[in-house]
């Protein structure tokens, strides 16, 4: 551990949120040492109960296969990387993922990570003494070829975990180059499902039954590999509960794919299975992400996990109150988390996408409850419930006609998925507001062969899909049906719904005009940008998303968008940037002006704040001041900005904020030939008006007027310039 990069860290914040880090810091670790120093010789695996393929809740059910077709050749290309255990995930290129492998490093770090050659020394040395009999038992159950998975390395960095350190005490952002998220996007399983879908395009292809085969059998043993060497509570894959509730959903998905085919399992995996599942049931109603003010996209993944497990492990009082409880907080925080105008209340483009996957894949499941299961669902007594949130039953309306459901929260899935075509640009990709981890749990349509990368990672079209495969609503025929057609066919037979919902409430666009507010400026920029013809802006819409701050003018050639608005998570700030009155501009396929998005989290503090900074977007600027604190912390953003839109029309928009202490204003101008940005500083004061005025009349000429040179990052970890 490295007590001198997090001193480093910690002289990079203000004195204030240094002491509060560093006394929540010790806090945790005392607490953890306590509480786990006589946990050694403690068995954490769970209770192994019996149970058959026949004991499982199906899930999944008439599921169209042949909506894989296309992609037969692609899915089956891309299980032979999974097959050999090589992973491409977070920016690492295509690694091996093993245990003692070399690895390539990251902004210049590299760290050695231990070689193992007998992976029962392994369970023998690293396992806390407590747990070591029974991971030794569930490696005899993998295929004797198998070649484990070092699931505690950062396979980017090299740097590597240790499975006996008790999960409330790892350490993270503790050293140079090292990024927790690299372990737990692998232990997500989000590549689970490609192995299901496989299995089906090499029968379907060789006109064959499949009753086993080499993607059944890697499903198992990567399973049974994750639970021998992360026993529940222990090492880096349970300090997240958002990760563990993610993982369990993708987990139980590919298993019922793989049902859905027609295989069948060894009692024995199963009995691994179902316990290992109830676990982490079990850790995430222990560990809840929910806070009274600042909860966020974490929470929903608790909700969906719970649902999922709760809906797929056989029914007993636990999983029916884990099942009631994640209902209750689905429906609670699709309201709270998502605004009127349908957009997520992070301020973040793709923390909206990946929040309202989750939104769409609970929703789903818990419509395909059977009757039988609703009714005892609804006979559940919150009488054994202590935890917070509390579980209060009665808001739960089970003889609504889409029970426990209420309509309105139907409109907000209409609504959620407006937001989400409407922030795509006319080339399909949409814009990055705020933070992008990459954060996905609806995303099951292969990627084809000389596929965009820039459009598989920012396009929302899979969750637009899979809100289609729920409701029907106008809005959806500006949508191609045949986009990610996979991922409304999986929420289908999710919902196991005859029909779709028919939604008739339209979305809404406010018109902002003429607020007034003193424009008297000491200074003024303006540059003037030639479009190259006026038939550009011929048929022109205007989208007005005020809660969210952001507004869009777009025809077919044409999209330019305006950031003007909260900071997102109730003030905190966690995923916003410094990008107030900032513009994205594309004309034609080409991007004129683009946020550069978000690379890197803890792995380096610098970079972060790099490009959350004003000095990465199209604002108007004070000297080299930013205009709300950074170092606050990696998650924190200042809540000074207050920046408002004042007129928003087809023709114009006036916006201001003040986190620089002064009133800063941006005026936009759509005419016929040009578009016309004017820049200023506002206030009482009786200074000369110094004027500057420049004409443009490409990208680079636009981009060196805002001293725009951060590399674009499409994806978390990625960067187009190799000077990173």
């Amino acid at each position: 551990m490295s007590l001198k990069h997090l001193i480093k860290y910690a002289f990079t914040l203000q004195l204030k949120a240094s002491i509060g880090k560093t006394l929540i810091f010790l806090k945790r670790q005392a607490f953890s040492f306590f509480h786990h120093s006589n946990k050694q010789n403690a068995a954490t695996f769970g209770i192994i109960k019996q149970h058959s393929q026949d004991d499982l809740n199906k899930i999944i059910k008439n599921f169209d296969f042949t909506t894989l077709i296309p992609y037969s050749q692609s899915i089956i290309f891309n299980s032979k990387n999974i097959l050999n255990h090589y992973f491409d995930l977070l920016g690492t290129g295509e690694q091996l993922v093993a245990h003692g492998v070399k690895c390539r490093g990251f902004l210049g770090n590299l760290y050695d990570s231990p070689n193992f050659p007998d992976i029962n020394k392994v369970v023998i040395t690293n396992l806390n003494k407590g747990n070591r009999k029974h991971a030794l038992l569930v490696r005899q159950l993998i295929s004797k070829n198998y070649k484990p998975i070092d699931w505690q390395l950062d396979f980017k960095s090299g740097f590597r975990w240790k499975e006996n350190t008790p999960s409330r005490r790892i350490m993270h952002g503790h050293l140079p180059g090292v990024d927790i998220k690299i372990p737990w996007e692998l232990a997500r399983f989000q590549h689970l499902h490609l192995l299901a879908f496989s299995s089906w395009a090499l029968a379907h292809e060789e006109g064959k039954i499949i009753t086993n085969d080499k993607y059944k059998t890697e499903f198992c043993d990567q399973i049974l590999d994750f639970i021998a060497a992360n026993p529940p509570a222990w090492g880096v894959n349970w300090v997240c509960p958002m990760d563990v509730g993610i993982r369990a959903t993708n987990i139980i998905i590919a298993f019922n794919l793989f049902l859905e085919i027609g295989h069948t399992f060894d009692a024995r995996f199963i009995s691994e299975l179902t316990t290992s599942l109830n676990s982490h049931g079990a850790h995430i109603i222990k560990n809840l992400e929910w806070h009274s003010i600042h909860r966020n996209n974490h929470y929903l993944g608790n909700i969906i996990g719970l649902l999922f497990i709760g809906a797929f492990l056989p029914e007993s009082q636990e999983t029916r109150l884990w099942l009631v409880f994640g209902i209750q907080e689905l429906i609670n925080e699709t309201k709270y988390q998502f605004l009127t105008d349908g957009a997520n209340f992070e301020a973040s483009t793709s923390y909206h996408r990946l929040s309202a996957e989750m939104v769409t894949l609970g929703t789903a499941i818990v419509l395909g409850l059977s009757k039988e299961r609703k009714k005892n669902l609804s006979n559940v007594s919150s009488s054994n419930w202590s935890n917070v949130p509390p579980l209060n039953l009665e808001n739960l309306d089970w003889k609504a006609l889409n029970g426990p459901f209420p309509s309105t929260h139907f409109d907000i899935l209409q609504r959620i998925a407006n937001f989400s075509m409407r922030i795509t640009k006319p080339n399909g990709v949409s814009i990055q507001i705020g933070d992008n981890d990459n954060g996905r749990i609806l995303d099951f349509t292969p990627s084809l062969p000389n596929e965009s990368k820039l459009l598989k990672d920012l396009t929302h079209f899979n969750l637009i899909a899979g809100i289609n495969g729920i409701i029907n609503h106008p809005i959806f025929s500006e949508f191609d049906p045949q986009k990610h057609l996979i991922e409304t066919t999986l929420i289908q037979s999710l919902t196991n719904l005859k029909n779709k919902l028919h939604i008739k409430s339209k979305p809404s666009y406010f018109s902002i005009t003429n607020k007034p507010k003193d424009q008297i400026a000491t200074y003024c920029k303006q540059v003037k940008i030639k479009l190259p013809d006026p038939s550009v802006i011929k048929n022109l819409h205007t989208y007005a998303f005020s809660e969210f701050g952001i507004f869009i003018w777009q025809s077919d050639r044409f999209f330019l968008a305006v950031r003007c608005g909260p900071i997102g998570q109730n003030g905190n700030g966690g995923h916003a940037h410094n990008d107030q009155l900032s513009i994205e501009l594309q004309i034609d396929g080409i991007d004129w002006i683009v946020d550069p998005g978000t690379f890197i989290y803890s792995a380096d503090a610098k970079l972060r704040d790099l490009y959350r900074s004003v000095f990465a977007h199209a604002t108007p600027r004070f000297y080299n001041y930013e205009p709300s604190k950074l170092t606050l912390g990696m998650f924190k953003l200042e809540n000074n900005a207050h920046a408002e839109c004042l007129e928003f029309n087809e023709k114009k928009f006036r916006g201001i904020h003040e986190a620089y202490k002064q009133l800063i204003f941006r005026n936009i101008e759509i005419k016929e030939s040009f578009i016309e940005i004017t820049d200023g500083i506002g206030g009482n004061t009786k200074k000369k008006v110094i004027q500057k005025s420049e004409t443009v009349y490409s990208p680079e000429e636009l981009q060196t007027i805002f001293n725009l040179n951060i590399p674009f990052s499409r994806s978390y970890g990625v960067s187009e310039s190799e000077l990173f």
